[in-house]
Order: structure tokens, then C-alpha cells, then sequence
């Protein structure tokens, strides 16, 4: 199968479009710690966060804002520091959709622990920006790595 080029855009206006839109994405990866505010801020009304792969194996869905800022809030009280870090931003055709490969890390707390934990994954991400905000954001990372570095029980072919 031969690889296509992608076309590159000369239109003024979806160079603009795009352009605004990955700063949003950029705006979204460098949030340090737990700014609830400061992520709700970049997010559509419509909001669908979305992680395929979690400790328990199956994709978890987050639809709307509330939603959404409830299930950070709740996040906020088991992560310290948390960090996205060496950065690979890629645009698509789509001036709404970019791609990050990113490393994430920070400080996993559970009451199991004396202190936190520190944490290191790799994360995909997937965003879909509509009206300048994110709209869905599709987070993939190894659920593996989550569940030893949470201390959690391994599924039978893990171990």
C-alpha cells in the first residue's frame, strides 16, 4: 500500500482554525496539578473525555461538562503534581483533530500509602476541538502500569 501525502491547507481560514485550535490542545498539556478550573476552561459544554483502556479493561466514558468536572475533581484527590512532558503534537487533515504522545507523570496518593507514589505512563491522546474548545479528548495509556503503580489486584494473565 503506498503511503499518500497530506494535503496541506492554503485556505487562509482553516490555517487560522487550525493554528487557534492547537493552542488550545498545547494550552490543555501544560496544565500542572490538579487545576480543575484551568482544564474545565478548555472544554466544550458538550464535553466527552474518554479513557479506552483502564484498570478495569474497558473503555470509561465521561459525557458533559458536570460530569466531567466532578470526575476531575474526584481525580484531584488521588494525584499530586500530575504532568504531561516530552511532548509530540501532531496535526491531522481535520483542523479540529490533533494527536499528543506524551509521557505523564506524578504522584499517585492512596490512603495503602505512607506518602505518595510516584507515577510515570506513556499516553495517546486524542483531541476533537469544536467551537475553539475540546470537545472529546480520547485518552489511550497501559492500564497494567496503572494498576501495579495503584498496588491494585493483576488480572490472571498478568501474572
Amino acid at each position: 500500500m503506498s503511503e499518500r501525502a497530506v494535503p496541506v491547507p492554503t485556505d487562509p481560514e482553516i490555517l487560522s482554525k487550525r493554528e487557534a485550535n492547537r493552542t488550545v490542545v498545547e494550552q490543555y498539556l501544560a496544565i500542572k496539578g490538579n487545576s480543575v478550573e484551568e482544564r474545565m476552561a478548555l472544554f466544550h459544554d458538550e464535553i466527552l473525555y474518554e479513557i479506552v483502556h483502564t484498570e478495569e479493561l474497558r473503555p470509561e466514558r465521561t459525557c458533559g461538562r458536570k460530569k466531567v468536572q466532578r470526575r476531575f475533581e474526584d481525580n484531584a484527590k488521588c494525584w499530586r503534581d500530575f504532568a504531561y512532558s516530552k511532548i509530540k503534537l501532531r496535526g491531522t487533515e481535520d483542523p479540529e483533530c490533533f494527536i499528543a504522545e506524551c509521557d505523564g507523570d506524578g504522584a499517585i496518593v492512596n490512603p495503602m500509602f505512607t506518602s505518595p507514589r510516584p507515577y510515570h505512563n506513556y499516553y495517546y491522546i486524542i483531541f476533537t476541538l469544536r467551537e475553539g474548545k475540546i470537545w472529546q479528548l480520547r485518552q489511550f495509556t497501559n492500564p497494567i502500569k496503572l494498576m501495579h503503580d495503584f498496588w491494585c489486584e493483576m488480572p490472571d494473565f498478568c501474572k
